[in-house]
């Protein structure tokens, strides 16, 4: 009876110490992200897809790691976008790498790598806040954003973790701010009328 509680507070333990992916761990469940929201994300316990032509099939400035997915849709006008990352706090471990890399990609279709365009900047090894600036960007079309922790240089054996804030703003997918008007059926109020 004895061993059997102390093995089941061994696995309790070992449990309570596993961290799970985040669902946009994978580019099929890419969150979706809107104009001038602030998303917390990170990429802690997330993996790679990798057979040929999976989402994670490819090579930019970096071949994925770790690998997660966000997703968005130009407005109708189409335009400059800016994603800006701030609020990097790295995983520190022996052999832990500390920096992320991200871009932005167009894919004709949804998550099949061979399919895939690199839209505009690549950015690599950047260890503290940072702008990626994929360009003007086509209207109406939708585009994945992938960030990734490194994994390379002296030393390092396995991919950066990190927690971070992104927001993406610009003319490209800016919404248009509703008007709305009210305009009066009668320029005459009397007492106690509802108007």
């Amino acid at each position: 009876m004895r061993t059997a509680v102390i093995f089941l507070l061994m696995l309790l333990g070992i449990a309570s110490n596993v961290q799970s992916q985040e669902a946009y761990d994978g580019c099929s469940n890419a969150l979706e992200i809107c104009a001038n929201e602030t998303y917390s994300l990170n990429n802690l316990g997330s993996n790679v897809s990798s057979c040929a032509n999976c989402e994670d099939d490819f090579t930019y400035c970096f071949t994925p790691d770790n690998s997660i997915w966000c997703v968005f849709t130009t407005n109708a006008a189409g335009g400059a976008v800016t994603i800006d990352f701030s609020n990097l706090v790295f995983e520190i471990n022996p052999g832990q790498d500390n920096e992320l890399q991200a871009t932005v990609i167009q894919a004709l279709t949804p998550c099949v790598s061979n399919t895939y365009t690199q839209i505009g900047a690549c950015l690599s090894n950047e260890t503290g806040n940072f702008t990626l600036n994929p360009g003007v960007l086509a209207p109406n079309t939708t585009y994945y954003l992938v960030i990734d922790g490194d994994n390379n240089g002296a030393g390092i054996t396995s991919a950066a973790e990190c927690t971070f804030d992104l927001v993406i703003s610009g003319a490209g997918i800016d919404r248009p701010i509703s008007a709305a008007s009210i305009s009066e059926s009668t320029t005459n109020a009397c007492l106690n009328e509802i108007v």
